[in-house]
């Protein structure tokens, strides 16, 4: 009875219909993954999750977060134009990396160990264009409803990315040293996914004639304070995901990166895709009752305790087999990483169940709170990094310290949301 109605839930149907292109993605990345890692060691995995962390956190300031705005104007004209701001944004930003990595991109390499990076190193500026360019064009075309393009952009860089990888560890090692084959993958992908999405606009080359950089600036001011408001809190929250891999790297070393990262990649992600999708219908249903009664601590709690009860069993499942089912799909080689999924699992157990609910913040407009809780988060991860530091200990502890702090800020989250939720805004 329980099971044939979680089945028929329209809540459910409803979560699942918003995460159709991401989920094949992701279903074809999880599938290469037991040919990658049989391609690829660890420490190049490792080698891999650090460059793919350092063109996060540039790529922010790549695109300024203009993103954002581009849903924001009534006209595709104004749209069109902030556009064009992010893509020169972007390639601005993108030459002044290149230009430092020429500079000093020696001395970096050898302060922080990683002179494996120096033969692929000059792809990072290209990364952080196509990441911070892909943004853009993935939100003009959310503007236009065109979501079988985004999905289909999305699904072809994957699977060819992927291709290219698995080609050049099979077959190109000898041209491609260490990591490069995983990053040569990865440039391909964003750049397969920026050609998709530019196809689209093509049907509205009428909004982008006649663009000057009186009418760009024009069509930006607006939305200054909302991006500047954005890149700080974005930048935090992209710190928050990538501190502890940067942090690992130089602590322990690449290989243990490798098991750390690959460990975060598998048992998170799958999970945050069904999380997301239940957060977006949440996030309509309590929009519409806060518009009627001022209020919606009843389909909080709905939402909460729904996600309590598929979320905890199949966490605890999950942390009992994980370090087998990694031997099983990755190979021998990846217990340690299993080791440290079973550890990931208990604060990705607290981010499943109370993710969906953190939407009640922007419903009631506390942006303040956003910011202030990720800093907060932000705060509590470099505090457990310190620890690490100063006291030397070993990874597992080091990851134990990572997840009570992740574990805290998500009841520290849940608790206000629920404020929130009964109408306190204050």
């Amino acid at each position: 009875m329980q099971l044939s109605r979680l089945i028929n839930s329209i809540f459910l149907r409803d979560a699942l219909s918003l995460s159709g292109g991401t989920a094949i993605a992701q279903g074809i990345a999880f599938a290469v993954l037991p040919v990658l890692t049989r391609l690829y060691s660890p420490k190049e995995f490792g080698m891999f999750a650090l460059y793919m962390a350092i063109t996060s956190v540039l790529s922010v300031f790549a695109s300024l977060r203009l993103e954002q705005a581009i849903m924001l104007p009534k006209s595709n004209r104004d749209a069109a134009r902030i556009l064009v701001a992010l893509f020169v944004c972007s390639i601005v930003f993108s030459l002044l990396v290149f230009v430092a990595i020429l500079l000093c991109g020696d001395t970096l390499l050898e302060w922080s160990g990683n002179m494996g990076f120096e033969s692929w190193f000059y792809l990072l500026p290209v990364s952080v264009f196509l990441m911070g360019s892909h943004q853009g064009l993935r939100f003009w075309q959310m503007r236009q409803k065109n979501f079988k393009l985004v999905s289909k952009g999305l699904v072809s860089a994957i699977l060819i990315g992927s291709m290219v990888s698995i080609l050049i560890g099979m077959f190109g090692k000898a041209s491609f040293a260490g990591a490069a084959g995983l990053v040569v993958g990865y440039v391909v992908q964003g750049l397969i996914n920026l050609l998709v999405l530019l196809k689209g606009i093509q049907n509205y080359r009428v909004c982008f004639q006649n663009i000057t950089r009186e009418t760009i600036i024009k069509s930006v001011i607006p939305y200054k304070k909302l991006v500047c408001t954005l890149v700080v809190s974005h930048e935090i929250a992209v710190g928050c995901l990538h501190l502890p891999i940067i942090a690992i790297s130089g602590l322990f070393g690449n290989t243990v990166l490798g098991y750390y990262s690959m460990a975060v990649r598998i048992v998170t992600a799958p999970s945050m895709l069904i999380s997301n999708a239940l957060g977006d219908v949440f996030r309509q249903r309590a929009a519409v009752s806060w518009q009627e009664k001022g209020r919606f601590d009843d389909i909080f709690w709905k939402t909460l305790m729904f996600t309590a009860s598929i979320g905890v069993p199949m966490y605890l499942i999950g942390i009992i087999v994980v370090p087998e089912l990694f031997v099983f799909v990755l190979g021998e080689e990846w217990r340690i990483s299993g080791n440290y999924g079973q550890i990931l699992l208990v604060a990705g157990m607290f981010q499943f169940v109370t993710v969906p609910v953190d939407k009640g913040a922007v419903i009631v407009g506390a942006h303040k709170f956003i910011l202030l809780w990720n800093v907060f988060r932000l705060l509590g991860i470099v505090f457990s990094l310190s620890l690490v530091f100063v006291f030397d200990v070993d990874i597992l502890l080091a990851i134990w310290l990572l997840v009570i702090n992740n574990v805290f800020a998500y009841l520290v989250n849940v608790w206000f949301e629920h404020r929130f939720s009964s109408g306190y805004v204050h």
